[in-house]
């Protein structure tokens, strides 16, 4: 779960600046390592007081620090329960996302099963140019079991697999 944050109205001064400037160091351990990091958006509700927690936020860190070593790891169910306009926000990313995850509200289960028409998301992020991932998180309604394998969106084919592992 983490450590909790309390709920504050506002950043420190001067947290935007340093938060791009360990958003850099952590970019040259990538470019070291031959990694591409992710960062990912949260939500107010889920996450009050969480600092660069909206999509919005996370997105204006990673164009800032303009690293190819660095980019979003858009959870399309902290959007919604967030901010809403799914559609808007994978057309509005690009060129940023690296990984995309995809749950439906409520309850993290697979889509389809709640409110978000994915359908219409599939679509959108199939028209996107970027190489981006799709981790499939949902919690299966019925079963409770482990999450299916990463469904690759971008490519347009919909078929699952495995995302390029970690080096050690």
């Amino acid at each position: 779960m983490g450590v909790p944050i309390p709920r504050i109205g506002s950043h420190a001064p001067g947290a935007e600046q340093r938060a791009r400037d360990t958003l850099h160091r952590i970019c040259d351990l990538g470019e070291e390592m031959g990694v591409v990091f992710t960062l990912e958006n949260l939500n107010p509700i889920d996450h009050p007081g969480c600092p660069f927690g909206s999509t919005g936020a996370v997105l204006s860190l990673v164009s800032a620090v303009d690293r190819p070593q660095l980019r979003i790891n858009l959870d399309l169910d902290h959007t919604r329960i967030g901010e809403g306009d799914l559609i808007r926000w994978c057309e509005v990313c690009p060129p940023w996302i690296g990984d995309v995850q995809v749950a439906d509200n409520p309850g993290r289960c697979e889509p389809g099963t709640g409110e978000i028409n994915y359908s219409g998301v599939a679509l959108a992020l199939k028209g996107m140019d970027t190489r981006a991932r799709s981790p499939w998180k949902p919690l299966p309604r019925a079963t409770k079991t482990p999450p299916s394998p990463p469904i690759r969106f971008a490519s347009g084919t919909g078929q699952r697999g495995n995302p390029r592992p970690f080096p050690a």
